[in-house]
């Protein structure tokens, strides 16, 4: 994974892999969940990276990933927000 974090615009994106996204669709009020043409996950938007907390449980159900996947997107998307708050 990798993890970009745009703190003039209070948003970051996490890479899951290298595919381009076919699709993005919502996942609650703070993020965008970008979609390979096979519907598999290859990147999430924080749109406001100060708010809101990650359904890990609605993701794995949403979008079928493995709970590894989802736990570890629930970690870096903690680790995106204490970027922002150390700067």
């Amino acid at each position: 994974m990798k993890i970009i974090v745009e703190e003039h615009i209070d948003a970051g994106y996490i890479y899951i892999n290298h595919e381009l996204p076919k699709k993005t669709v919502e996942f609650g009020d703070h993020y965008l969940v970008d979609l390979s043409e096979g519907n598999q996950v290859v990147g999430i938007e924080i749109l406001d990276i100060h708010a809101g907390s990650f359904d890990t449980l609605e993701f794995i159900k949403r979008f079928k990933v493995e709970n590894e996947l989802a736990e570890s997107l629930r970690e870096n998307i903690l680790r995106v927000k204490r970027i922002s708050v150390k700067k």
